[in-house]
């Protein structure tokens, strides 16, 4: 099952990620929070928004290719891995649309 894994690093920031079923990470947080709450609104707004095709914005880079999911104000509320074709960028982004809406938290923090 799909999940979102919420961590606090040792200077007391927090941080996540969404793992696909299969345990590939699909999206991390585009910046550190200084609160548990902050992250939790931000996984909230991944929730709402991951379903929505206009709001993945593809990139590339140095034939890398990688996604940001955006809000609908366009903020940036996470950033996909890197993926070595197109192909591959786009398989991530139907995961992260059919599995972002339903995935569980598990928090260590």
């Amino acid at each position: 099952m799909s999940r979102f894994e919420l961590n606090k690093s040792d200077d007391g920031k927090f941080n996540f990620s969404l793992k696909g079923d299969n345990g590939e990470t699909l999206l991390v947080n585009s910046k550190p929070y200084f609160s548990k709450g902050s992250a939790m609104s931000d996984i909230s707004s991944i929730r709402n928004n991951c379903e929505y095709e206009d709001r993945y914005e593809r990139k590339e880079a140095n034939g890398k290719y990688f996604f940001n999911l955006q809000a609908a104000n366009h903020a940036v509320l996470g950033v996909s891995e890197e993926y070595p074709s197109a192909q591959m960028l786009e398989d991530a982004i139907a995961l992260a649309k059919s599995q972002g809406t339903t995935g569980d938290i598990q928090a260590s923090a």
